[in-house]
């Protein structure tokens, strides 16, 4: 498990975008590898320490802060930071739990996977596609094995 501070700000005085247009910049403050048994508070402490460390030490403010784990947030939340949950996250559970809920959606995905794996196993089965996409006049494209915790990647 890893821990990351990462900042996001908009600015408006940027030499790389004209004037009066806004840029979105981020930086990667920090990661660190954490224990699987490390609680909401030591969480919160590690944070508090970058917070010290990259932001207020040189005078800038702390803002909101976006985490993907539900006790990491209510734990800041009940501290003196407040936090919201990752909106990506969140449509990712949303959706994935749509996806599972579906018994034809389960079934074609299951069977698209296996044609994947087939493909990507056998040299034979790699050529026959090739073949096909030949004749239908179709683009020469791999298969793209999808990820099951992610729901974009099996579209």
């Amino acid at each position: 498990e890893y821990l990351t501070l990462t900042a996001h700000w908009v600015t408006f005085g940027s030499r790389v975008r004209p004037q009066c247009e806004d840029y979105h910049c981020s930086a990667l403050l920090n990661v660190s590898q954490i224990d699987c048994d490390y609680n909401g508070i030591s969480i919160q402490k590690q944070l508090e320490y970058w917070w010290e460390t990259w932001i207020t030490s040189i005078g800038l403010q702390i803002g909101i802060t976006v985490t993907d784990n539900q006790t990491m947030g209510k734990t800041l939340n009940e501290g003196e930071h407040s936090s919201v949950q990752c909106f990506c996250h969140t449509v990712n559970l949303i959706v994935n739990e749509a996806i599972k809920s579906q018994r034809m959606v389960q079934n074609l995905l299951s069977i698209a996977r296996k044609i994947c794996e087939r493909v990507h196993r056998s040299p034979k089965a790699k050529e026959k596609l090739a073949e096909l996409q030949k004749e239908y006049h179709l683009p020469q494209h791999q298969l793209i094995q999808d990820v099951p915790s992610k729901w974009n990647t099996s579209f």
